[in-house]
């Protein structure tokens, strides 16, 4: 049989098509693989951090350094990075999906000379994505809370290259996602431009090739159209979501299962199905609860991940030793105070949580007799909606040994609780219009370091417990009858130092403190500035030492309930602001030593109605007056006989008097503090920072 005597140019024709055809589709794939890919990198250099702090954005969130970018932003009034773009976050799967379609339709199937909107196409997603980084970077930069601890200039930080922002350089470079969506727009350009030189992806004609009956059968001319559909199904089964019973399993790198469950999937059958070790992670968009992790796995959310209850019950309970669970949003918890529903309820020794978002619920995490427990880096949200008493508490451990808590957030909770439980660390919190900030109780031997707490009703609480310690804490704003900072009851081995209590009606409480003969409670270094009451005692207690604590403008520096004299509380060593006395030989400590009488304190504790003329001119007339004539005077409440004519802390003093907290070279953020409060003078009060 004859050979056409054109069937070698059309096999060359053919092959080209077929080259066509695979060039889109392949160009197609690599516009949907950025996604999940990193996409923009920015890193952060100052002199505290020599490593430097990264953060990685891309199509599914941001990722790196968030929780310190995002303590270091408070500083200067900028928002919570995870609060960015969540609109685009949610909708980048279809967008990715569509455009990469998109392009591949138009490459194929438009006229040739239009096939080059295929580029601009695939164009829009780098583009796009870098012009909705530089608006949320605009944003951040300049819309700044005008009541921030520091005020710097609005400012928008370079989308690339090199930058500078207040004392960091900072350097913004793209990722590898990046720039595999160029390498898309270019094989979409080649692909075009293979269409404009008259290569179609079908052919004019279906005139069949005569061949001979031994010559094997070329390709069809269908072979680029089923290339192009493996290659398409390719696409939809990487970017499209699959409405399945359980996760999808695959590989990591060390050998480690993964799991990822997509919304609408169950979660629960997932976690059954998971080998121990595995990692269970929760794709972005909301996921049914309650749920059990009864089995020792890291259970990880993507950005905008969020398990949702039935809003009865508890959300979450982690019931295996050694679980992880992070970067998951929590909420639709039940509000039942005897069940004692939470959004998180830790049962089992060991356990980690780290970079939960946990709102609407009754209690935000509970730990129940659970050794090791480890609570960082989480948020937690009160239903502000509600009475501060009904709202539920942010964190409470109840029977907890060596747990640590350190790094969170909790806003609008009632109380932070320390129940019965020893040898644990709070450490760098921040709580912000609690009723207690931290109430421990029968809770020996545990540390409360570095915590913020503003505008609460009592900052620090300890009853009933031995050993505590209360070191670089920041009190401000616990104001009202019932306003303490730091309060101890009946408690023993207490150290306080370097604590900063400001603008309180109590700065530091004591009720039988120490208990025991023989116990101990020390107060060493604390900053009292601008509060009420510098410290109040009650119940004549006996062995507790004030030293090298600063009473900066107080109304009343120390007040002894009933009337009486601090004979069994030692003050020595101490900065009082009301210090009258002289330096003559230059060495810090005054000639004279330091007497407190106050007579309107006198007369308040005999007839307490007369606290309503606390502050007042006549009341200041009768202080001066017992000044001018001691002996008509009343006794002498507290004597110090070495008292430091200038500050032990004088960095925190004039911080303070700036309206910032302290010298504490952390980036635990500093407050501006405004408003009246107190008999002295205008000072710092509610409403902190």
């Amino acid at each position: 049989m004859a050979i056409s005597a054109g069937s070698r140019g059309r096999t060359h024709h053919r092959a080209s098509r077929h080259t066509v055809v695979s060039l889109a589709v392949l160009a197609a794939i690599l516009l949907v693989v950025p996604y999940f890919l990193p996409f923009w990198r920015f890193d952060l250099f100052a002199p505290q951090y020599p490593a430097g702090l990264s953060l990685v954005a891309g199509f599914s969130g941001i990722a790196g350094d968030v929780r310190e970018v995002n303590i270091l932003n408070r500083f200067i009034g900028m928002g919570d990075l995870t609060e960015a773009a969540r609109l685009e976050l949610a909708l980048a799967p279809y967008g990715v999906l569509g455009a990469a379609l998109a392009a591949l339709a138009v490459v194929l199937l438009a006229p040739p000379r239009v096939a080059w909107l295929a580029v601009l196409v695939a164009l829009a997603l780098p583009i796009g994505f870098l012009l909705d980084l530089q608006y949320w970077l605009a944003r951040f930069g300049r819309d700044l809370d005008p009541r921030a601890p520091f005020r710097v200039a609005p400012f928008t930080p370079p989308i690339l290259g090199p930058g500078q922002v207040g004392q960091f350089r900072t350097l913004a470079t793209p990722m590898v996602g990046f720039w595999v969506s160029l390498a898309s727009a270019v094989l979409f350009g080649v692909t075009a431009r293979l269409r404009h030189r008259g290569v179609r992806p079908r052919p004019p004609s279906r005139r069949r090739v005569l061949r001979p009956s031994h010559q094997p059968r070329r390709p069809t001319r269908r072979g680029g159209a089923e290339i192009g559909a493996v290659l398409l199904t390719a696409i939809l089964g990487a970017a499209a979501p699959r409405a399945v019973a359980g996760g999808e399993p695959s590989a990591e790198p060390g050998g480690g299962a993964r799991v990822v469950v997509r919304p609408g999937q169950d979660v629960a059958a997932s976690l059954a199905g998971a080998p121990a070790g595995a990692e269970v992670v929760l794709a972005a968009g909301v996921h049914r609860g309650p749920l059990r992790v009864d089995r020792t796995v890291a259970l990880r959310g993507e950005a905008g991940a969020v398990l949702r209850g039935a809003g009865r019950g508890t959300v979450l309970t982690v019931a295996a030793p050694g679980a992880v669970v992070r970067d998951l949003g929590v909420e639709g918890g039940g509000a039942d105070p005897v069940a004692g529903d939470a959004g998180v309820r830790v049962e089992a020794d060991g356990v980690v949580l780290e970079g939960l978002e946990i709102r609407d619920v009754f209690i935000g995490i509970e730990a129940r007799r659970a050794e090791g427990t480890e609570i960082r880096g989480c948020t937690v949200r009160g239903r502000t909606g509600l009475p501060l008493g009904m709202r539920g508490d942010g964190i409470r451990l109840w029977e907890v040994k060596g747990a640590r808590v350190e790094g969170n957030r909790l806003l609008g909770v009632r109380d932070v609780l320390v129940w019965f439980t020893t040898g644990s660390v709070l450490a760098g919190n921040e709580a912000v219009g609690s009723r207690y900030g931290v109430h421990l109780m029968y809770a020996d031997g545990n540390r409360v370091e570095d915590n913020v707490f503003r505008d609460p009703v009592v900052g620090v609480f300890v009853m009933y417990s031995r050993d505590v310690t209360l070191r670089g804490n920041r009190v401000t704003g616990a104001a009202g009858p019932a306003g303490v900072g730091l309060g101890f009851k009946e408690s023993d081995g207490i150290v306080a130092t370097g604590n900063r209590v400001v603008a309180c009606t109590t700065g530091i409480y004591l009720d039988g403190t120490p208990r025991k003969v023989g116990g101990s409670a020390r107060f060493e270094g604390n900053l009292l500035a601008y509060d009420d009451v510098g410290a109040r005692l009650h119940g004549q207690p006996a062995g507790a030492v004030f030293t090298r604590n600063s009473f900066h403008e107080t109304g009343t520096p120390v007040v002894v309930d009933s009337a009486g004299e601090a004979r069994g509380t030692v003050f020595v060593g101490n900065h009082w602001g009301d210090y009258a006395g002289f330096d003559l030989d230059g060495d810090g400590i005054g000639d004279v030593p330091y007497e407190l009488r106050s007579t309107t304190g006198a007369l308040r504790d005999r007839r307490p109605t007369l606290q309503f003329f606390t502050g007042t001119p006549a009341a200041r007339l009768l202080d001066l007056l017992g000044a001018a004539f001691p002996m008509f005077g009343p006794r002498p409440v507290l004597k110090d006989e070495r008292p430091l004519v200038g500050s032990p802390i004088p960095r925190a003093a004039r911080a303070v008097e700036r309206g910032e907290w302290g010298d504490d070279p952390r980036p635990r953020a500093p407050q501006v503090l405004r408003g009246p409060c107190g008999p002295r003078r205008d000072r710092p009060g509610r409403g902190a920072g």
